[in-house]
């Protein structure tokens, strides 16, 4: 039992790394797949998003068939799916947290760097 806790929590963790690189992936490279600011168009994104939930639930339950020690019942296989879904949010939202502060410490140096430029 400890050993699929540890499972289903490495499913969760994958999941959210695989949207936290989508987020930093250099999407132009591949062409077809980005939009003309370098972007992963939007029926891309929500198909990379959607892969790595179903990635993380078929960890998860491939893991519990293999070892054959616990039946998924639907109750199970909610709250296993509810908690992959919350995995690919918090990957889209913290990495756009990070920019978001790595903006405003740019800003704030520039804003810094002219008021000095203009008192000297």
């Amino acid at each position: 039992m400890e050993l699929q806790i540890l499972v289903d929590a490495m499913a969760f963790y994958i999941v959210f790394l695989i949207n936290c690189v989508g987020h930093w992936m250099p999407w132009f490279a591949l062409g077809v797949l980005a939009d003309e600011s370098g972007e992963l168009r939007r029926e891309f994104a929500y198909i990379h998003g959607t892969l790595s939930i179903l990635i993380g639930t078929a960890l998860s339950f491939i893991s519990r068939a293999l070892s054959g020690s616990q039946q998924i019942d639907l109750w199970l296989a909610g709250v296993l799916i509810i908690s992959h879904v919350f995995a690919a949010a918090l990957g889209t939202f913290v990495p756009r947290l990070v920019d978001l502060r790595r903006d405003y410490i740019i800003s704030r140096q520039d804003s810094e760097v002219y008021e000095q430029a203009l008192t000297h």
